[in-house]
């Protein structure tokens, strides 16, 4: 047991340091609907993709994601190795029509809902990252090196 707390805490020390490193990001800059939308991009970037590679992209493409069209986004992501050029641009054009600012001052557990039920590709999990990721601090994820980590231990069964 004491073997996997260890482990945990390893992971758990690696994934703080860069979430820590986005939340004062977001302290220095402040919260504003284009920095939320930015932050937003980024989490739709991120689902099923790499954290790392996404935000080298979403550097990259910077303000572009707020004047590109659907086809000229989809080919500057593929450009630049994006796994799920088409699908993201499409995500990514539509979260352009939410006020997402507006909601910011919902209870948590009731933003998120929001977030899954109107912001087209964020789930429950990738909702958490953002808001996470923006202040907010009563949200949990469980990253899945966690499960495989409980898993490993015959904690969980998946």
């Amino acid at each position: 047991m004491q073997e996997l707390i260890e482990e945990v805490e390893a992971v758990r020390f690696q994934i703080g340091e860069q979430v820590k490193k986005r939340i004062e990001e977001f302290k220095e800059t402040g919260c504003n609907e284009k920095r939320i939308k930015s932050e937003l991009c980024f989490c739709l970037l991120t689902a099923n993709y790499d954290a790392e590679k996404a935000i080298r992209i979403q550097k990259k493409v910077n303000n572009d994601f707020f004047v590109l069209s659907l086809k000229s986004l989809a080919k500057r992501l593929k450009d630049l190795g994006y796994r799920y050029p088409n699908k993201r641009s499409e995500y990514i054009v539509a979260c352009r029509k939410c006020s997402v600012i507006e909601q910011l001052a919902l209870p948590e557990k009731e933003l998120r809902e929001w977030l899954v039920k109107n912001i087209k590709g964020l789930g429950f999990k990738e909702s958490s990252h953002f808001m996470r990721n923006i202040g907010f601090e009563d949200v949990a994820i469980i990253d899945f090196h966690i499960l495989d980590l409980l898993e490993r231990y015959g904690i969980i069964k998946t």
